[in-house]
């Protein structure tokens, strides 16, 4: 038993994955989620979880671990809207054009405190 970490792969590198996380990344509605409040949850790698949820508008993700290189998942988000990223490790954005394919919708990005 790992204790409150599970893990999971992203290339060959294991990363701990809160079970909260975990659990609602199992559900059968999981996937149809149009908006989601992950705070101060002290996550890492929240976009490779929830790349599954083509649905997904709002998300409100500060004070966690998300770094630049969390940010390439968020292409996968084709309804992305709005989301709040302050409070997390962000030093800086990818080029545009990483993140201008697929994220037409996107109007609203919090920033700050990163």
């Amino acid at each position: 038993m790992e204790g409150v970490w599970d893990k999971f792969k992203e290339n060959n590198k294991v990363v701990p994955l809160p079970k909260a996380l975990l659990a609602l990344t199992q559900q059968p509605d999981f996937t149809k989620l149009a908006s989601l409040s992950l705070e101060k949850m002290n996550l890492e790698n929240v976009f490779v979880h929830i790349q599954v949820c083509k649905q997904m508008q709002v998300l409100y993700l500060t004070g966690n671990h998300i770094t630049t290189k969390d940010l390439k998942y968020m292409v996968f988000l084709p309804k992305l809207r709005k989301v709040d990223l302050s409070s997390n490790g962000i030093y800086y954005l990818p080029e545009k054009r990483h993140l201008e394919h697929n994220l037409e919708n996107l109007e609203f990005v919090l920033l700050h405190k990163n």
